[in-house]
Parts: C-alpha cells; sequence; structure tokens
C-alpha cells in the first residue's frame, strides 16, 4: 500500500490479500479528516484510486493515509506542496 504525488492528483494503490471491505481515509497531522473514500467489497488484487483536484482540498503540509482492507490496517504518510 501506498501513494504517488504529482501536481494537482495523488494515486492511492492498494493490495487485497484476503477478498473484503476497503476504506482509505486521508488526516491531516492535526487528526482532522480530510477526504474519505469507501472503495466496498473488493476481491484480491491490486487497485488504485486517483484523487484528483488537490489545489482546491489541500493546504500544503503533511497527510496521514488509514488503509483498512478487511482485517488489515496500514498506516502511510505524504507531504503535499502547492
Amino acid at each position: 500500500m501506498g501513494g504517488g504525488a504529482g501536481g494537482d492528483r495523488i494515486v492511492l494503490q492498494y493490495q487485497v490479500f484476503t477478498s473484503g471491505k476497503v476504506s482509505i481515509k486521508v488526516y491531516a497531522l492535526s487528526g482532522e479528516l480530510v477526504k474519505e473514500f469507501d472503495e466496498g467489497y473488493k476481491e484480491r488484487g491490486v487497485y488504485e484510486r486517483v484523487w484528483d483536484g488537490l489545489h482546491s482540498e489541500l493546504s500544503s503540509g503533511v497527510y496521514v493515509v488509514h488503509y483498512v482492507v478487511g482485517e488489515t490496517k496500514k498506516i502511510v504518510k505524504f507531504i503535499y506542496v502547492k
């Protein structure tokens, strides 16, 4: 699971090892929930969620992405610079 930033968009990638419900939540370091993606039920495989329009939604700073894939949880940080 990870993310790749570029310009006004970010690609959030995740892998599902055991089929299940997937959610992605992005938080500011202050703990404020910035964005939530409900990916629904996914089968095994690798997936991407493209988040466009970051300039209008985020300020420059460090953000934390919480991935929940079935029973698996993962946290990834990224830096966004306008």
